[in-house]
């Protein structure tokens, strides 16, 4: 199993950034905004949460794949919302049991089910459970180099509170792109 590089994801997601800065960035803000809206309750966030996250990947998918991703790509996961659903449902729910152990507990959980909406939309046909079993395969022997991925954006997370948030606005879009990125070479790997 061969370790994927951050450095050349990061680099590809800079150049990517360069062609669809607007749309990827507005995707981020326009689902954010809609999902901290409905976050107000706690239903609205549970029934949103997973096709607005599926929303995302899509977007950032289309961006690494070099296809042109529009704002209303961030919508299309409400067409399969029976498994983004799903999948937002259980995987909060075993982070959150997973946690109750343990802070380290509930941050491998999360990086179990870090593919899960990548799989979906590459997979509309699978369920969000199988989909959630999926990343689980997919992340085996992978958990610690995703997590040193995550931890190597600290600085820029820094910056934003530096910048009062102002430079959030490069870095979401930026570890998005990332994330999206590492998805593509992880699913070659595990192909």
């Amino acid at each position: 199993m061969a370790k994927i590089e951050r450095a050349g994801l990061k680099t590809a997601a800079k150049g990517q950034l360069k062609q669809n800065f607007g749309i990827l960035l507005g995707s981020l803000l326009i689902l954010g905004i809609l999902l901290g809206v409905s976050a107000c309750t706690l239903v609205g966030e549970l029934v949103l949460a997973g096709p607005f996250m599926l929303g995302l990947a899509i977007v950032y998918l289309k961006s690494s794949r070099g296809e042109n991703p529009t704002i209303s790509d961030g919508f299309q996961g409400f067409k399969q919302f029976g498994s983004s659903f799903v999948a937002f449902l259980l995987s909060a729910l075993f982070t959150f049991l997973w946690s109750l152990l343990l802070v380290v507990p509930g941050i491998i959980a999360m990086i179990r089910y870090s593919q899960t909406f990548y799989i979906i939309n590459d997979n509309p046909e699978m369920s969000g459970s199988d989909a959630i079993k999926k990343s689980k395969d997919m992340m085996k022997g992978h958990k610690g180099e995703y997590f040193v991925l995550l931890l190597s954006f600290f600085p820029w997370y820094l910056l934003g509170c530096v910048t009062f948030g102002l430079a959030y606005l490069w870095v979401g879009p930026y570890v998005y792109q990332t994330l999206a990125n590492y998805y593509e070479e992880l699913k070659k790997q595990t192909a």
